[in-house]
């Protein structure tokens, strides 16, 4: 069944809220793993912010379970490599 996203009004940009859904109402096993995902995402933010500076960053996910990482100068480099570490 589908879930419902509350906001709390807050100006978070990775709430999930703020998410664009594309087809359909997401379940509730649906948003907790693009929470999941997104939670991973920016543990990997942080750590290129604390040491390099943040590149693109793209993160390919099943069921809340990393299974593709990638960074790279462009946005297309980094989901290229993201979706080529998943085969």
């Amino acid at each position: 069944s589908p879930a419902f996203i509350y906001s709390d009004g807050g100006t978070d940009q990775l709430a999930l809220d703020k998410f664009k859904v594309e087809a359909g109402d997401p379940s509730y096993t649906a948003l907790a793993d693009g929470d999941q995902l997104i939670d991973i995402l920016c543990i990997m933010t942080e750590a290129f912010r604390r040491f390099t500076g943040v590149p693109y960053i793209a993160l390919a996910g099943k069921h809340g379970n990393p299974c593709g990482l990638a960074s790279a100068d462009t946005l297309a480099d980094a989901y290229d490599k993201a979706l080529a570490s998943d085969r």
